[in-house]
């Protein structure tokens, strides 16, 4: 996989990096920290995953023709938009569509198109950072804990 962050830039890495984590500043991740009420993307149907992102959010349909032909019939395969073998299984001749680990090598074209996708959305474009997100919240918990200790003393 190093060679693959290697031929990515610094902003297109640390995307790359946390699509494959999952820590993004996608809401699905940020209800999860607090930092958001609901995990609901914007779009109202689905909770804002990555893969929700990447293959189905309504919202994007239009920024996504390029990735969507770069993936071809490997379309809504997580697995291969973001690091290459999948283990997936070919149903009819039951073979695995990507061959066996050991001879896979990821498709840079395709990771590629999925980063390039990804920042088209703005969707990891900084605004607040996740950590001082949840540096409010805590701070606000702490307040909010110190006032009732306060009003509760006689």
């Amino acid at each position: 996989m190093t060679q693959v962050y290697n031929t990515l830039n610094r902003e297109e890495a640390g995307i790359l990096s946390q699509l494959r984590t999952g820590h993004t500043p996608l809401n699905d991740n940020l209800a999860r920290i607090r930092v958001e009420n609901s995990a609901m993307c914007i779009c109202n149907t689905r909770i804002e995953t990555v893969q929700h992102i990447l293959f189905y959010c309504l919202k994007w349909t239009n920024k996504r023709r390029s990735f969507r032909e770069t993936i071809g019939e490997r379309w809504g395969d997580l697995a291969y938009a973001l690091r290459g073998w999948s283990g997936r299984t070919n149903r009819g001749i039951r073979k695995l569509i990507g061959g066996p680990k050991e001879k896979w090598k990821p498709d840079v074209r395709v990771i590629k198109a999925a980063v390039q996708f990804v920042k088209a959305t703005g969707r990891f474009q900084p605004r607040a950072t996740i950590a001082e997100g949840v540096r409010e919240v805590r701070e606000a918990e702490i307040i909010g804990e110190g006032s009732r200790r306060v009003s509760s003393s006689p």
